[in-house]
């Protein structure tokens, strides 16, 4: 991929994730609202995110990485140890809820539809527990 491309990608998945936290205050200031309790908290992952480029030092002369630009997020525990990224939905499907986090998150993805007067629906949702075991929300995609 060219470096316009490769930044366009990056900078496009940098506001999808903007897009999901937005809706998702959203979503929280809806249940706040209503009274409703008892739904497991979750997040995406964009507080701290940025776009950034490395800049190639000229007197290497060659550049060791495919790419200079780079999406960094927080990190998140991804040892051997800790929990597994789980899927909640597909890109196609949205697949069984058999948990209360499943079934938030489901209900999340239909109020930000709803929200977004039927102009996106977020897919392929999946994530895994921070430091705190709060679910954190990673790499959405979107249908528009």
């Amino acid at each position: 991929m060219s470096f316009s491309s490769v930044r366009e990608v990056l900078i496009a998945e940098l506001k999808l994730l903007a897009q999901c936290d937005g809706i998702k205050q959203k979503f929280n200031e809806f249940i706040s609202e209503g009274g409703i309790e008892g739904i497991p908290p979750f997040y995406f992952n964009f507080k701290d995110s940025f776009y950034g480029e490395i800049e190639p030092l000229s007197a290497s002369g060659r550049r060791t990485l495919p790419h200079v630009g780079f999406l960094a997020t927080p990190l998140l525990p991804c040892g051997r140890f800790d929990d597994p990224v789980k899927k909640f939905t597909g890109s196609d499907n949205l697949g069984p809820a058999s948990d209360d986090l499943t079934c938030a998150i489901h209900a999340f993805v239909h109020f930000a539809w709803v929200y977004s007067r039927e102009q996106i629906l977020f897919c392929d949702v999946q994530g895994t527990y921070d430091r705190k075991k709060i679910m954190c929300l990673i790499d959405p995609q979107a249908h528009t």
